[in-house]
Formats: structure tokens, C-alpha cells, sequence
């Protein structure tokens, strides 16, 4: 191509020529492929030089000679303007050529993508597209499909991946036992709460501590906020159940992963005391009976064991300790429905808990509403 500046169409002639000659050596087409792939990447080719360019680089990436492809694979692999045909068919050779542009090519659409990882069970090409700089969802999605152990730990640890809630669940309940998978998981931070409230129920006890030294600080918080008209709902469709009848629902909701945090401090907030008291028994593993004298002895170092063991978040301990003695100490009065729940808002309020208790006002809300709403004490049942 010594003469491509001054006859662009003359140079690529000579080396579409020199390509189909079959005499030529490796080491001419060696010096050809670098040559033409070091001016693509300067971007020197005329526009109506592109369609014969494209011809001799998908010439090179058909090369008998696997150098020969590799060449134009490292070369071009960051390149947007590589043509589409030659791309895929990189893709598509073995894994010496075929990684480079799998992993770095800008010129894949999630189609293209998704093509390729349903077209291959090479377990080497879908770990190089698990490293690639932009990893969509639908995209994540399909490469979870090969539950392979180190396709999954590839795309964890790809911060760049985009994996949504469904994926991650596919995640947590496939790997549960090894922690390896399960803590890189952790670290990668910004866990959806349901996600990381559903983890809690599955997990090993070393990624559970992981995973409350990270989100306890907003795990009921989010929780309490996210489902809210869900839990308003629910609560009021157990408040007339006896004990027995609670409790029966709580394990249904323990065992479909559904007994939440939020749902747990609402209860609390709402005078349920029933539901509270075996909501805790299920996560803490303690029988009934034991709960309950714990939560009705009125000893906060009874109370603030059966809350850690629960692994509750920390920011709401305070709050919900001083609900629920007020809670008690209402019941034995004989109060219930608006009164009830004007007797604890007034108590919060004039002692100044909304004011000194972290995330008070946050669960006085709740007790606010039933306040207006004048809803029925349901401890009474």
C-alpha cells in the first residue's frame, strides 16, 4: 500500500490482489493485515474507499492462517466503524480470535449479542462478553441461562453489568451455599432492598453480616416506605384472626419469603402485637411461648436480645422499643382503636421521642394514620 496517498483505489487494488494471489506468503499478508488495519484505525480511507476495505478485511478474517485473523481481531476490537460482517464473523471463530471483539467491540447491538451467546456453548466466548464494558439486562439475563459457576462470577464482578432483581435471585437461590458467589454479590453495593431482605432468609450467616453491616442503616427504612399500601392491606386482613390463625398466616409469609421488615415494624406500629410477637419467633427461630415473655415481661435487655437475634435493622431499635412498651402499657388500660392510637402518638409527641429517637417520626407516621383512620386496635383479639 506504499501508494495509497497517491492512488487510494490503486493501493487497495494491489492488496485485494495480493490477498486472492495464492502464492503469497505469511509474512506478506502479515505485513498487509497490520498495515490495513493500522490505517483503519487512523481513519485515512476515503468514504467511497469503505466497501472495498470491508472486502479486504473480510478476506482477512477468513484467512486459512489463525495469525492471520488475530491480527485483525486485536487490531480492531475497539473500533466502531469495524463492518458489522466482519465483526460477527470474529465472532464466530475460535477463541484466540473471537475473544477480542467479544469483548471490546462497540459494534454488537443486545441482539447481535444474545444471538451469539444462544448460538455457542463456549464457555470461554460468553465469559468474554461477561467482561464487556456495557452489559444490558436482557443481555445478563440470557448468560444467567448457563448457570455456569465462572460465567456468573465473571459478570458479578463486572461492575459495569446491569442485573436486574429477577437475575439476582436466580443468583442467590442457585448459589446460596457458596459463599464466594453470594459475597461478591454483596460487594457490588445498591442491592435492591427486597432483594437484600430476601437474601436474609437464604444466606450463610457470614454473608448475613455482610449484608447488615452494609444495608442495615436503610433496610427498614426502605422497606417500610416501598410496600406500604401492600402492607396496609395485608395487616388489615389478619386484624380480626386469633393468635392461632395469625400465627399460621406469618408462616406462610416467613415461607414464601414474604415476611419483610417493613411489614414486621408496621405491625408493631399498628398495636398488632400477635403478628409481631410470631414474626419474630419464625426469624429467631425461638419458640412462641418464649417470644412472648420476652415481649410482655416488659425488660428492654429481654426485648433488645430477641431484636438483634431477629437481625432487625439497628436504626429503628430505639423507636421501636419505646412503641412497644407504650403499646403494653396502653393494652392493660383497655384502650383501643382511635384511642389507642391517639394515647401513643400523644405519649411520643410529649415526651419528645419524635424529636431525640432516630427514625421515630418515621414510624409515627403509621400510628399518625390510624390515629385519623380511628382503625381498631387488633391486639385485642
Amino acid at each position: 500500500m506504499d501508494n495509497t496517498k497517491n492512488d487510494p483505489k490503486a493501493g487497495l487494488s494491489g492488496c485485494l490482489n495480493t490477498l486472492q494471489n495464492s502464492g503469497t506468503s505469511f509474512e506478506a499478508k502479515r505485513d498487509l493485515a497490520l498495515e490495513v488495519c493500522t490505517h483503519f484505525n487512523a481513519d485515512v480511507f476515503a468514504a467511497v474507499e469503505a466497501e472495498v476495505v470491508a472486502e479486504i478485511l473480510l478476506i482477512l478474517s477468513h484467512d486459512i492462517e489463525k495469525r492471520i485473523r488475530q491480527i485483525v481481531s486485536r487490531s480492531l476490537k475497539d473500533n466502531p466503524n469495524l463492518p458489522k460482517r466482519v465483526a460477527l464473523k470474529l465472532a464466530m471463530d475460535i477463541l484466540e480470535v473471537s475473544n477480542p471483539v467479544l469483548e471490546f467491540s462497540p459494534v454488537f447491538s443486545d441482539e447481535d449479542l444474545l444471538q451469539i451467546i444462544r448460538s455457542t456453548k463456549e464457555i470461554g466466548k460468553l465469559e468474554a462478553i461477561s467482561k464487556r464494558r456495557l452489559l444490558p439486562e436482557r443481555v445478563v439475563d440470557e448468560l444467567m441461562n448457563s448457570r455456569n459457576i465462572e460465567i456468573i462470577k465473571t459478570v458479578i464482578q463486572n461492575r459495569k453489568a446491569e442485573i436486574s432483581e429477577r437475575s439476582m435471585m436466580r443468583i442467590i437461590n442457585d448459589f446460596k451455599h457458596n459463599e464466594t458467589i453470594l459475597g461478591d454479590l454483596v460487594s457490588r453495593s445498591n442491592l435492591p432492598i427486597q432483594t437484600v431482605e430476601q437474601m436474609l432468609t437464604l444466606v450463610p450467616g457470614k454473608i448475613k453480616e455482610q449484608l447488615l453491616a452494609e444495608y442495615n442503616a436503610s433496610l427498614g427504612v426502605a422497606s417500610l416506605m416501598a410496600e406500604e399500601a401492600h402492607d396496609e392491606k395485608l395487616l388489615e386482613s389478619v386484624k380480626r384472626k386469633n393468635r392461632n390463625e395469625i400465627d399460621d398466616f406469618v408462616n406462610i409469609m416467613y415461607r414464601e419469603r414474604k415476611l419483610t421488615t417493613g411489614l414486621i415494624l408496621r405491625s408493631l406500629c399498628k398495636g398488632n402485637i400477635a403478628f409481631f410477637e410470631s414474626s419474630l419467633a419464625y426469624l429467631t427461630g425461638a419458640p412462641l411461648p418464649n417470644v412472648r415473655k420476652l415481649v410482655y415481661d416488659g425488660s428492654a435487655k429481654g426485648f433488645a436480645a430477641l431484636y438483634k437475634a431477629a437481625k432487625l435493622p439497628d436504626v429503628f431499635y430505639e423507636a421501636a422499643q419505646i412503641i412497644l412498651q407504650f403499646t403494653l402499657e396502653e393494652r392493660d388500660k383497655g384502650k383501643s382503636g382511635k384511642d389507642y392510637s391517639k394515647a401513643i402518638y400523644d405519649r411520643i409527641i410529649a415526651g419528645g421521642y419524635d424529636r431525640s429517637i432516630a427514625n421515630m417520626e418515621k414510624l409515627l407516621k403509621i400510628i399518625s394514620n390510624d390515629r385519623a383512620t380511628g382503625h381498631e386496635n387488633p391486639m385485642d383479639h
